[in-house]
């Protein structure tokens, strides 16, 4: 790998009772995240833990957008996970291979697709990706000029399949960008 800084971003979020859209990452701000390049991200790794309030049925993914205006947008998937009932859920996912790819995973957009990865999971046409509505994120709640997703940012997506429970997620993302 070559010198490239290495950045963190961290969501904290409780009591989410809904659907959720969240900026994890947003490749073009580099005011208040701490890359200066924005070409691409490379994700060497994350680790999320969730805890349902009680039983319930949830999803969370966690992707990158591919394409995007002011109506909607389209979320690619690479991370997913269901689960129900009382669970405690507790994931680390190292890209890097311990050191060994340096590179990560390389979160590219090349024709409204994603480059490096291959899905059938994704969120297309959304509009929870349009980008004229500001997103939670790790700067905060919803709303105002930040968190509004553009290509090549990293998201995720909390949904509450059924059930009346509330959750509570932590993600710590682990990237650099050039």
């Amino acid at each position: 790998m070559g010198k490239h800084a290495i950045h963190m971003a961290h969501l904290c979020e409780s009591a989410i009772a809904a659907t959720t859209p969240y900026v994890l990452v947003d490749l073009s701000d580099t005011t208040n995240y701490h890359h200066v390049e924005t070409d691409r991200m490379h994700i060497l790794g994350f680790h999320i833990t969730a805890i349902p309030s009680t039983t319930g049925n949830w999803s969370i993914h966690i992707g990158m957008i591919s394409e995007v205006d002011a109506s909607n947008g389209t979320a690619d998937w690479f991370y997913g996970i269901r689960f129900s009932q009382i669970l405690y859920v507790d994931s680390n996912r190292d890209f890097s291979l311990g050191g060994i790819n340096g590179e990560g995973l390389a979160l590219i957009s090349v024709g409204d697709a994603p480059a490096r990865f291959v899905t059938n999971d994704q969120q297309a046409g959304s509009i929870n990706w349009q980008t004229d509505v500001g997103l939670a994120s790790p700067l905060g709640a919803a709303g105002g000029a930040t968190g509004k997703p553009g290509v090549g940012d990293l998201v995720m997506l909390v949904t509450e399949n059924s059930g009346s429970s509330t959750l509570s997620v932590d993600v710590t993302v682990q990237y650099y960008t050039d």
